[in-house]
């Protein structure tokens, strides 16, 4: 088993050096990774056929010979058939190969807009209800930046609206030719995505994981910065509550000065040794750091 995994893996690592050097332009270098694996009894996939979803491909193993479909057809088919179910199931392995860019997710809004009125579209009612829950519950799960394109807007309504194919807003999407413009778009997604000048996936794991180490490193700052501001947080709490302790005990010094200004002032006699002891008192850190001062 584990040498099985080791020449799976080994096999992938080469598909993916060869898919580079063409990519490249180094196709000198590829023939030459080529006809060395092949002296190894080693064959490296064609990688528009073998990690792409294009083209039909067939499945060797022994004497017998088993002929699959390729996704992308496959996806169109069951588009056609109105098998919402196997479509997203296959759309979901579909999609985990590529990024999610805003016109992907337009696309796939509307797709779940085509299999959500299905089955008004052919009078069944009861499979209406279900549809429409399921639907539902994509857009709970849509992501915030498809509710910005303008279009999509009316859609969220969709499953709350009695009789939407009497609804002005989504009359467009019970016409054939609503559902054939989408299918077109659906292939040209298929189609561009799957060009052989398409970016070598060595680059697009190296993103992956270049991206995995960032988003660690700015998660092991932004940790490190939350624990600053806590320790600062403290320091300042200490400092106000000293601020306010020493302001307590300054009001205290002004009101013996002024009561002794006020006896004074009336002609009343004032022990200053009283009053300093008083004040001393008050705040002692004042003035022994004033008597400091005044004999330094």
């Amino acid at each position: 088993m584990l040498q099985q995994d080791a020449q799976k893996l080994a096999v992938h690592v080469q598909t993916f050096a060869h898919q580079y050097l063409k990519w490249a332009g180094l196709g000198d270098t590829a023939q030459a990774l080529i006809t060395e694996c092949s002296g190894r009894g080693e064959v490296i996939p064609d990688t528009q056929k073998e990690l792409a979803i294009v083209d039909d491909r067939t499945i060797s193993s022994g004497s017998r010979t088993t002929h699959t479909r390729s996704p992308s057809k496959e996806l169109i088919k069951h588009f056609d058939d109105g098998q919402g179910a196997k479509f997203f199931q296959l759309w979901s392995r579909v999609r985990n190969q590529y990024s999610a860019p805003l016109e992907f997710l337009t696309l796939e809004f509307y797709i779940h807009v085509y299999f959500s009125t299905l089955p008004l579209r052919h009078g069944h009612q009861q499979d209406h209800v279900t549809a429409m829950a399921v639907f539902r519950r994509f857009l709970e799960a849509c992501p915030t930046r498809v509710g910005q394109v303008q279009d999509l807007l009316p859609f969220y309504a969709l499953p709350y609206v009695p009789d939407p194919q009497r609804h002005p807003a989504f009359t467009p999407v019970f016409q054939d030719s609503w559902v054939k413009d989408l299918r077109g778009k659906l292939e040209r997604w298929i189609n561009r995505c799957n060009e052989p000048s398409s970016r070598p996936q060595l680059l697009t794991l190296l993103d992956r994981n270049r991206h995995h180490h960032t988003s660690v490193g700015a998660a092991l700052v932004a940790q490190e910065s939350a624990a600053t501001a806590v320790r600062s947080q403290r320091a300042l709490r200490r400092r106000l509550h000293r601020l306010n302790d020493d302001y307590s005990r300054l009001v205290g010094v002004s009101w013996e000065l002024t009561q002794a200004l006020e006896a004074a002032v009336q002609g009343e006699r004032v022990d200053l040794e009283s009053t300093l002891a008083a004040c001393t008192h008050r705040y002692p850190e004042l003035f022994t750091l004033s008597l400091t001062a005044d004999t330094s």
